[in-house]
């Protein structure tokens, strides 16, 4: 296993890798993100309704009106009380196609936020060590990978999010949660 490279940059963003595996970790706001896509929890709370804020009524037939991201992913946020291990799947699934997509379109970087943690109350730090564990297994050193960035709005999230990455890029990859049918 390849040792793990860790820089802070002058923004505040942490750059964990692992071999060619890129991704950062950092406090922002996602709305303005240059990250060539940001991915939308629709219909979660409030950084859904920051994106559609900042984009404008515009949103629904042109994605990228006035954001910096040239793309939108959308993504569902799970209900984590609902049914916490599908909640988990769900969310791991989210994560993975949302960086598929990104491959498919062939785009260099997607930035995430904490998905589901705000009004659906899925846990901060049982949210990041799904999330983190989807994007990583998702991704391949020996293809181009897209930069995965998580920018999260506190430093209690961006510290759950950190913990989680080091964790999963010091030891193996504990398998991402899947749902019953979905795509490998």
């Amino acid at each position: 296993m390849s040792a793990i490279a860790t820089a802070y940059a002058a923004d505040g963003r942490r750059h964990l890798r692992r071999g060619g595996l890129p991704l950062e970790i950092a406090t922002g706001d996602l709305t303005r993100e240059t990250s060539d896509a940001i991915v939308n929890p629709i219909g979660a709370g409030l950084v859904d309704l920051a994106v559609r804020r900042v984009a404008g009524p515009a949103l629904v037939e042109a994605v990228h009106v006035a954001l910096a991201a040239r793309y939108v992913v959308h993504c569902r946020a799970p209900v984590y009380a609902d049914d916490p291990a599908r909640a988990r799947a769900e969310l791991a699934a989210c994560h993975v196609e949302a960086v598929r997509a990104a491959r498919r379109l062939g785009l260099r970087s997607i930035s995430f936020p904490s998905i589901g943690t705000g009004v659906y109350r899925y846990p901060v730090h049982e949210a990041a060590d799904v999330a983190v564990a989807a994007v990583l297994s998702e991704l391949d050193e020996r293809s181009r990978s897209p930069l995965v960035r998580f920018v999260l709005q506190s430093p209690a999230t961006f510290a759950a999010f950190s913990d989680a990455a080091r964790a999963k890029l010091s030891g193996g990859l504990d398998p991402a949660p899947r749902l019953e049918g979905a795509r490998a």
